[in-house]
């Protein structure tokens, strides 16, 4: 998915900083006299890993006395909070005579945004930050295994739990790791993209591998190929919460392939695979190019909810399946639309079968591809020369949620131009997720008068 974002910013002097030091104090313009004229300012915390951010403050900011509304206020919250919310519109307006209660972060980033109508009465604040506590939850999980679990939490609107769990290992290839968690209870529902709340696990290169949301009682699954990973938790809006208690482990199959032809085989082929398996294997081609995956032998028990082989056309658990696969029955050679594809094969604690064995090998393609990169460069076939007939590229842009795609066209742009744009043409548009895709722009002179 592609989404496009236009942005204005103003800053005032004096007003607003980036914040990475143990300790210190800020306070409101002018404080502790009047108050100054209309400001708006933003404050950005970031404390060392492990810890987070702690701000007792001194707090003058008067309601209006006839209709007790937020003249003057402060808003706290999580950098992902706003970049899927801009509006902070249900972030809650804190202002008053009274010390509220210190304001305190899950975790090491914090945000504090301060308004100022300018005819408002009062001092303004002091605030004074320290980052002596611990974090609340997250931090370095040492492998091959081990348990996660997370604090009860009661959050008030607008305030965000934000937890990040690492892993670092070297990934020597035939390995997976696997998340097991008991249930998850996080505020969020799937259908809407986990919006109010998210687990999500996210391996090297900041591949996204996988998500969960919602109050779910059966046991959940996240996997990654990758032994560098982080799982991180968001959740917001006032929502009592459970949390995600689980363990990990590394298994002995599954890995990544990159950037040449590659064969696979289940654990024990083609004697039997093991009870209570789980492999997740990931193929990258190089840009431009697809994979095409070939079975050369698959015998696995008849029952798909027992023992089964999933394949996906992308590189995360909610990218499209392209078939789910159990026993003698082996599918036809499968090719990705894309550049990456994914085999996870799993089984039950009963019975067993040999197994089976897969090859894979990179297709050229031209052009075109599943892009997961933070930041890179596109160009038309043969460029800076010219493109051939008849050709067509579709690039897809994915990234993690929470996050926005900015396009911008910086070099040479010379398409063949008509007045309706049917002949050749570069068309950008946006999904919020599915099927759905709305046209942004179409029109070459539209394209290079904004920076997308």
């Amino acid at each position: 998915m592609v989404t496009l974002m236009f942005t204005m910013t103003g800053l005032c002097a004096g007003c607003g900083d980036y914040l990475e030091g143990t300790s210190g104090v800020i306070t409101s313009p002018n404080y502790p006299n009047a108050l100054a004229a209309v400001r708006d300012c933003r404050w950005r915390f970031s404390a060392p890993p492990g810890r987070r951010v702690n701000s007792p403050s001194e707090f003058n900011l008067p309601r209006d006395e006839s209709t007790g509304i937020c003249l003057s206020y402060i808003q706290t919250f999580n950098e992902l909070y706003w970049s899927a919310h801009p509006s902070l519109d249900n972030v809650e307006k804190i202002c008053g005579n009274t010390l509220p209660a210190a304001l305190n972060s899950s975790n090491a980033n914090f945000n504090l945004d301060f308004h100022t109508h300018g005819l408002a009465p009062g001092q303004g604040f002091s605030l004074t930050y320290s980052t002596e506590e611990e974090s609340m939850c997250g931090g370095l999980l040492p492998l091959p295994s081990g348990s996660i679990s997370t604090p009860n939490f009661t959050l008030q609107n607008g305030t965000y739990v934000d937890c990040k769990w690492r892993m670092t290992g070297e990934d020597q290839g035939n390995q997976t790791l696997v998340f097991r968690f008991d249930y998850v209870d996080v505020p969020g529902h799937m259908a809407n993209y986990c919006r109010e709340g998210v687990v999500y696990l996210v391996g090297k290169r900041r591949l996204f591998m996988g998500r969960t949301c919602g109050n779910r009682s059966t046991e959940v699954l996240l996997t990654t190929p990758f032994l560098s990973s982080f799982v991180r938790l968001i959740a917001n809006l006032g929502l009592p919460m459970r949390g995600l208690p689980g363990t990990y482990n590394v298994s002995n199959c599954g890995g990544v392939h990159e950037g040449s032809d590659a064969q696979i085989m289940s654990p024990g082929y083609p004697i039997g695979y093991p009870p209570n398996s789980i492999c997740h294997w990931l193929f990258i081609a190089p840009l431009g190019e697809t994979i095409t995956l070939t079975v050369e032998d698959f015998r696995l028990e008849e029952n798909c909810d027992k023992d089964s082989v999933l394949v996906r056309n992308g590189y995360w658990t909610g990218a499209p399946l392209i078939g789910k696969f159990c026993g003698t029955h082996a599918p036809a050679p499968i090719t990705s639309s894309g550049r990456y594809l994914t085999v996870f094969f799993r089984t039950d604690a009963t019975g067993s079968a040999p197994g089976f064995k897969m090859t894979t090998r990179e297709v050229q393609r031209g052009c075109g591809g599943l892009i997961h990169t933070t930041s890179g460069n596109l160009s038309s076939p043969s460029y800076p020369t010219s493109y051939g007939n008849n050709v067509e590229c579709r690039w897809v842009i994915d990234y993690v949620p929470g996050y926005l795609v900015k396009l911008e066209f910086t070099g040479r742009f010379d398409i063949e131009m008509d007045s309706t744009c049917s002949k050749d043409y570069v068309l950008i548009e946006e999904s919020s997720g599915g099927d759905r895709w709305t046209e942004v722009a179409k029109n070459v002179d539209k394209l290079i008068q904004n920076r997308l």
